[in-house]
């Protein structure tokens, strides 16, 4: 059994074959498998073992001087690599700039930090899980910015022959996330 099932870590398993490799730990128990983005084997079946509990959808409004959008000076900058995000920024904003920026977090908040751009836009979740929230200006309501399908929640994906995996991932599965989840992404088909 599982020691303490409230306690879930994931980080990236060092030195094993693949970069896209992590180990999950849930209570005392750890394994390692593969996340879902991984470029897998056509000839393994793989489920989407577990959806966890969802965290804030929302996405945050990061400004180098600490404006909030609505006070963002006219031609502005503001990076995103979003499609849904810089339709929705533009139609707020026509008088700013919406330009792509890719990246990962850290590297886009350098190119902030940098002055390559006034504001970014990411979510907010992301932010948090990496202990990064007190650069959030502003959370965008979900009337400001709609959310991706899925934001917040975190999907994992097993291979469907490793039941001890599947067994370890059901503990940490969310259903009302799971069917959120699962309508949202209808919704796009």
């Amino acid at each position: 059994g599982i020691a303490d099932q409230s306690f879930v870590q994931i980080e990236p398993a060092y030195g094993e074959p693949s970069p896209f490799r992590t180990v999950v730990r849930i209570g005392q128990t750890a394994t390692a498998l593969y996340v879902a983005f991984e470029a897998f084997d056509p000839d393994i079946e793989r489920l989407a073992a577990a959806i966890t509990q969802r965290d804030d959808p929302r996405d945050a409004f990061v400004s180098r001087a600490g404006q909030p959008l609505d006070r963002l000076p006219p031609k502005s900058r503001i990076g995103t690599s979003s499609p849904r995000r810089k339709s929705q920024l533009r139609l707020q904003r026509p008088d700013v700039e919406v330009v792509e920026i890719r990246g990962n977090v850290d590297t886009r908040l350098r190119k902030l930090d940098e002055g390559r751009y006034d504001a970014i836009v990411l979510a907010a979740c992301g932010l948090v899980r990496l202990g990064l929230e007190h650069r959030i200006t502003q959370y965008l309501s979900l009337e400001q910015m709609l959310p991706e399908p899925g934001q917040g929640a975190l999907g994992l994906e097993a291979r469907a022959d490793e039941s001890e995996v599947l067994e370890l991932l059901e503990t940490i599965e969310h259903p009302v996330t799971r069917r959120c989840v699962e309508a949202e992404r209808a919704f796009l088909q």
